[in-house]
């Protein structure tokens, strides 16, 4: 089951409005395998391997093609094993391994070589096992072991002593 707290003012907790919640508020019973919040709209993927999103969707952060915001949860995709939402933007990743990324790209965050928002998702890598979306960075494993990052990287997150925000995906 999914439950929510705290402010609501984009409908990212997905109760149906944009009331701010001082306390815990069933949204969904039952069948929710994991649940990430951005800065204002959240994913969820449920045990039967959909993806689910609400909230702000100024970006294409929602992943449904569109720039519509919304306070109810939506399946925006399904055959997903993995899920992350970053500041303004989603990734996850599709049971063959595929990372998919959509929404605000402002420091390349989606790893497809342009600075572009995108409200079809970019598929900037195939063999992957995990993601992790950021306020502007992304970071992902794949199955071989390597792990990638693209976007930004002007506090040296990267670990590679450099500061240059790449808007394609490096080894770290």
């Amino acid at each position: 089951s999914l439950w929510a707290t705290g402010s609501n003012s984009s409908g990212e907790l997905g109760d149906g409005s944009k009331t701010a919640r001082f306390g815990l508020v069933q949204i969904m019973s039952g069948g929710v395998a994991a649940v990430s919040a951005g800065g204002s709209h959240t994913v969820l993927l449920k045990t039967d391997g959909t993806l689910w999103s609400t909230g702000s969707n100024a970006a294409g952060q929602l992943a449904d093609g569109t720039t519509t915001a919304r306070n109810t949860f939506a399946q925006v995709a399904s055959g997903v094993t993995r899920i992350s939402a970053g500041s303004s933007y989603t990734g996850w990743i599709t049971d063959d391994g595929e990372l998919h990324l959509v929404g605000l790209n402002s420091d390349g965050q989606l790893g497809d070589g342009t600075l572009t928002p995108r409200l079809v998702p970019a598929s900037p890598a195939t063999g992957v096992y995990e993601v992790w979306c950021g306020s502007a960075t992304t970071f992902y494993l794949t199955s071989d072991h390597v792990l990638w990052a693209t976007g930004s990287n002007t506090q040296g997150m990267f670990g590679t002593g450099r500061t240059a925000n790449p808007a394609s995906p490096r080894i770290v």
